[in-house]
């Protein structure tokens, strides 16, 4: 009977120790679309032995890893403050993990302006505390508003990723919301044990880093594509678990959300930010193929957003790419507390601008390079 691609799982947990098998479960599983591997990536070695005869010895199989990929919806678990399924996979791509369970209650401010609040009781004078994190505010604005911070200062000075008219004031109250954000680390980043099951085919994957990029599309759900790299210690005949742990939030549509360069509204049809993970498996005679487990070496950031154009006395990208001034570039989607997503790009230098036509709508093709360490560079939080 032929297997069937549809009926597949993917299952993965943060192994203890490098390369050791974590027994992923069904309790473990991800959901994801367009799982394609794993495929070996082998370098034969072609012999060139004396035979007697035109032909060769067969090649030789030497030790090899593998790489496989799988696309995943960007949504939350259904509960502030708790990770997302995608969370440990998130890890062994590079990002550290940030969990504010407890949320901060709304407090009048001190001061404000269009775009900045200078936070009250409850919030910590620690500089950069709450970069990337959202704010509630009420009474002013009247009718209520979530904004996001991309900067904050010892002084509890948040800069915010909005515009606001009538300014913020000591009239304005703000709350932080329970949230679970990720930023690129350059600590020490955990590997995954992945369990993949293909309709009775098992395959047991260790020592496994990722590489990440995302997509936001207009009136669409986002996602996230990860590329995996590891070592299969096991194909065999397994049935795919009958019953999975599988978070069955659907995700949000980026629509009635929020897209914004300098803290001012701009209409986008896709933003992309790709990490740029630099994954490799260190050559070690002692490890398993003759590789140590996946690291991740270095990152790239790369992203890329395709504006509307607007007459440059209302923004001039161009401007600001020619005398590489840096803007704060913010992205959010989702109504539902517990799944809501948000992407800040504190500071984004512009690498180029390009005019194209979108249906007769004259826009710009604009990549950027997010500027900063770490997680001055950008932040994921889900809400």
């Amino acid at each position: 009977m032929p297997l069937r691609t549809r009926n597949f799982l993917l299952c993965g947990v943060v192994e203890t120790t490098s390369g050791m098998w974590a027994s992923p479960t069904g309790a473990n599983a991800l959901l994801g679309e367009s799982l394609t591997g794993p495929t070996p990536n082998v370098q034969l070695i072609e012999t060139n032995e004396g035979t007697g005869s035109l032909d060769p010895q067969a090649p030789i199989v030497p030790g090899m890893y593998a790489e496989w990929s799988v696309d995943v919806y960007l949504k939350g678990s259904g509960a502030a403050g708790t990770p997302p399924d995608c969370g440990p996979f998130l890890k062994a791509a590079g990002y550290t993990e940030v969990i504010t369970a407890a949320p901060i209650a709304a407090a009048a401010a001190s001061a404000g302006t269009a775009k900045t609040l200078t936070l009250g009781t409850g919030f910590a004078a620690t500089a950069q505390l709450y970069r990337g994190m959202p704010l509630t505010l009420a009474t002013n604005p009247a009718a209520g508003a979530t904004t996001f911070i991309w900067d904050y200062t010892v002084g509890k000075v948040a800069s915010l990723t909005d515009t606001f008219n009538p300014v913020l004031d000591n009239t304005t109250t703000a709350a932080l919301p329970a949230n679970v954000a990720y930023y690129p680390g350059s600590g020490a980043i955990p590997t995954m044990s992945h369990g993949i099951y293909r309709d009775g085919i098992y395959y047991q994957m260790v020592g496994v880093a990722a590489a990440v990029s995302m997509e936001w599309n207009a009136g669409k759900p986002a996602k996230l594509k990860f590329k995996f790299t590891g070592f299969c210690i096991a194909k065999t005949d397994a049935a795919v678990p009958a019953n999975p742990t599988l978070n069955t939030t659907r995700p949000p549509v980026w629509r009635a959300g929020a897209h914004t360069l300098n803290s001012v509204a701009a209409a986008v049809t896709q933003l992309t930010l790709d990490l740029g993970n630099n994954v490799v498996v260190p050559p070690n005679p002692n490890g398993l193929e003759g590789f140590d487990p996946a690291i991740i070496t270095g990152r790239k950031q790369r992203g890329q957003i395709d504006p509307q154009e607007v007459l440059t006395a209302t923004r001039n990208l161009y401007q600001a790419f020619r005398n590489q001034t840096l803007w704060p570039l913010h992205a959010r989607m989702g109504a539902t507390p517990g799944n809501r997503v948000a992407l800040t790009v504190p500071q984004a230098q512009f690498l180029n601008e390009t005019p194209t036509d979108q249906s007769g709508v004259v826009a710009v093709t604009v990549p950027f390079a997010p500027n900063g360490l770490d997680s001055a560079s950008h932040i994921l939080c889900f809400y």
